[in-house]
């Protein structure tokens, strides 16, 4: 799952034990770990937005864009 958080592009990369996620910015390749938690609550705040899967989303485009 790919989001955009503090203008910067980042996708989860790895859920690992105890309600951690690894996350890597897509930008810089760097990784680091978050709590679920941490995410969801920046979600629900307006501080993370998500932009799924590339794959979907172009998949998703094009049906759109055939009606």
């Amino acid at each position: 799952m790919k989001f955009m958080r503090q203008g910067r592009g980042h996708a989860i990369d790895q859920a690992l034990p105890k309600d951690r996620s690894r996350i890597k910015d897509t930008l810089s390749g760097k990784s680091l770990t978050k709590p679920r938690s941490d995410l969801l609550a920046a979600l629900f705040d307006g501080k993370l937005e998500l932009i799924g899967n590339l794959d979907r989303s172009e998949a998703m485009r094009d049906r759109l864009a055939g009606l």
